[in-house]
């Protein structure tokens, strides 16, 4: 059973991802943006995640690469509870994680990022 005041991170890419497409699962809602292209590095898009109720919201990002799937997750906040105890108690803020491996979370999902506006290659 899953505790009312838990926050819920839901972790979801289609099949095929474009910059500009939105979608929903399970009650949060998913944006697809531009990530900084640098010379060298694979395209990827940054997927900005928003959920939860009216009174706790809860927003994330997702770090997307091409061939890799997610290989960053930045969190607003984290709460947490101690060991052996049901009560949240701590609330951790601007939290980032970096999966460290050859291929990230949902690595099976293609990106479509088209070229910047008004570069020229």
């Amino acid at each position: 059973s899953r505790n009312s005041d838990s926050d819920v991170f839901v972790y979801a890419i289609p099949k095929q991802v474009k910059v500009g497409d939105t979608y929903q699962m399970r009650g949060v809602n998913f944006r697809v943006d531009r990530f900084p292209e640098f010379q060298g590095f694979s395209p990827s898009v940054v997927i900005f995640a928003e959920g939860g109720n009216q009174d706790r919201r809860i927003h994330y990002k997702m770090h997307v690469e091409r061939r890799k799937g997610i290989t960053q997750l930045h969190f607003e906040s984290l709460r947490a509870s101690p060991p052996g105890s049901a009560d949240l108690s701590r609330e951790y803020t601007g939290v980032s994680c970096m999966l460290v491996s050859q291929r990230g979370l949902l690595a099976g999902a293609r990106l479509e990022v088209p070229p910047p506006k008004g570069v020229i290659d």
